[in-house]
């Protein structure tokens, strides 16, 4: 019996060998086939860059072709796996047109590089209509695939080549449809657009959405926008009051990163009685990187933390107000120093060794009852002689 089920383990186990090589050999096979199918991909991308150098029109033929090969999802991969190494080779400076003069040593002369970007961008420029409309081949099928062709057409920039509002009803079904992978790679596609209405739609169909998009995918994401900057803020901040609390926050975010040139708004914004409070700690944060004389005085009104509000109030405009140097603001940051609220007492002191105070200015704290100021206080001092010193090591 022993016997029989070792000869039976022994046979199982020979068993998924065999099928392991077969496995690894069918994989093999089908990758040098994949490798074959790209290289022939990438001859004929450089055979059309040749064409759109002679100045002569792409055949209709080929555009169909084009059109109906990549509504094939592995058709696609291979196709940006070709477009890939002909964008670096070109890059590189190392692309040669099929029929290029040789030199000496009878190799193709490369085309200057400037050259070749300028055929490449014309080339992606005649195909994107076609790549754009096969969108709707690819709304149906699997997230993945369908994630993966919006990663190719922001990879390549071919948005920036399409018809705006073709591509933009395609990318709204995409956001309403997608899961959170699809909404992320579509959001980042739509900056690359440049659209400041469009990506204010698509902020709001992600806003609508019951899934959580990540607040860098916002903020970061729209610093990395390709249109004009200034008339998305504006835009954006027209329609502010349109989006959730949440979406509110990233929003100002990306426009404390981004531009100083909204204090006013942001101001009559921090002081409207309809605004939720977690949007006024960020029009504060933004009073913090930029400085505004009319903003001053309702900082340190809300430092003074005599008003009845929340806490927060009082601990992110302390920090803010390290940007407004001034005996006014050192006298308010010395007085929170004594604050029951070991918050407030932190951030008070944090701000003023960020403001550069000498040890000699607070002789009367540290000889002074108040232990818990005094504690704070000096470990802030500690702060900056460690970290001096590691600088001059450095």
């Amino acid at each position: 019996m022993i016997e029989t089920l070792i000869m039976i383990y022994i046979a199982i186990c020979a068993s998924m060998i065999v099928f392991d090589c077969i496995f690894m050999l069918i994989m093999n096979i089908r990758a040098g086939k994949g490798k074959g199918k790209v290289k022939k991909i990438r001859e004929s991308l450089a055979d059309q860059l040749e064409t759109i150098s002679e100045k002569k029109e792409l055949p209709e033929k080929y555009l169909g072709k084009l059109m109906k090969n990549l509504k094939h999802p592995v058709r696609l991969h291979r196709f940006d796996d070709a477009l890939t190494i002909l964008t670096q080779s070109i890059e590189d400076g190392r692309f040669a047109l099929p029929h290029a003069p040789k030199g000496e040593d009878d190799v193709p002369l490369p085309l200057p590089k400037e050259e070749g970007k300028r055929y490449l961008a014309k080339y992606l420029r005649i195909i994107a209509p076609s790549l754009i409309a096969i969108a709707k081949d690819y709304r149906g099928q699997d997230a993945i695939v369908h994630t993966y062709y919006v990663l190719f057409l922001r990879k390549h920039g071919l948005l920036q080549y399409a018809n705006t509002s073709e591509i933009a009803a395609h990318l709204k079904d995409f956001l309403e449809e997608g899961d959170i992978h699809v909404c992320e790679h579509v959001l980042q596609a739509i900056y690359t657009i440049g659209d400041p209405v469009l990506t204010a739609d698509a902020l709001k169909i992600a806003d609508n959405r019951d899934i959580f998009i990540h607040p860098k995918i916002i903020s970061d994401g729209l610093l990395a926008y390709k249109g004009d900057q200034y008339a998305l803020q504006t835009l954006l901040l027209d329609k502010l009051s349109e989006f959730s609390v949440d979406m509110q926050v990233n929003i100002l975010n990306y426009l404390r990163f981004a531009s100083g040139k909204h204090c006013l708004r942001i101001l009559d914004l921090l002081l409207g009685e309809d605004t939720d409070d977690e949007v006024k700690f960020s029009c504060i944060r933004y009073f913090g990187k930029y400085q505004y004389g009319k903003a001053y005085f309702v900082l340190a009104d809300f430092a003074k933390n005599d008003k009845g509000l929340k806490k927060e109030f009082c601990l992110v405009s302390l920090t803010a107000l390290r940007n407004y140097p001034g005996e006014d603001t050192l006298a308010l940051l010395r007085e929170n120093l004594h604050s029951p609220n070991w918050y407030i007492r932190y951030n008070a002191a944090e701000s003023l060794n960020a403001l550069g105070v000498d040890y000699g200015e607070f002789v009367d704290i540290f000889d002074g009852q108040d232990r818990f100021s005094r504690e704070i206080l000096q470990f802030q001092f500690d702060r900056r002689y460690v970290k001096d010193k590691e600088e001059i090591y450095i």
